[in-house]
C-alpha cells in the first residue's frame, strides 16, 4: 500500500533442511485498507506455489501492528545440469 512518507522492505531468506523460508515485511498504513488488487495477488500467488509444490509450500499474509508480512514456505529443489543451461558441468 502507498504510504505518504515512504518505507523500507525486509526480505529474510533461510533455509532449514529442505525447506526455503522467505519473509517480507513493509510498513502497512494503520488508516487503510487491503486494495482489492492486493487479495487477488497474494491469492494468485498462492495457487501457484500450490500447484507447482502441492502441500510442501504454503503462504501465509498478516497485518500486524502498521507491518504488512508475507511468509513463503517451498521446498528446496536443484536443477540437475540437463535441466540447465547455466549449471557447470
Amino acid at each position: 500500500e502507498p504510504t505518504p512518507g515512504g518505507g523500507e522492505i525486509a526480505i529474510d531468506i533461510a533455509r532449514t533442511g529442505s525447506q526455503l523460508h522467505m519473509t517480507i515485511t513493509n510498513p502497512f498504513p494503520t488508516e487503510n485498507r487491503h486494495a482489492p488488487g492486493n487479495r487477488m495477488a497474494i491469492a494468485n500467488i498462492k495457487e501457484r506455489l500450490q500447484l507447482h509444490f502441492d502441500a510442501e509450500a504454503s503462504l501465509r499474509a498478516d497485518i500486524k501492528g502498521a507491518q504488512y508480512i508475507v511468509t513463503i514456505n517451498m521446498p528446496i529443489t536443484l536443477a540437475s545440469a540437463a535441466n540447465n543451461p547455466n549449471a557447470s558441468t
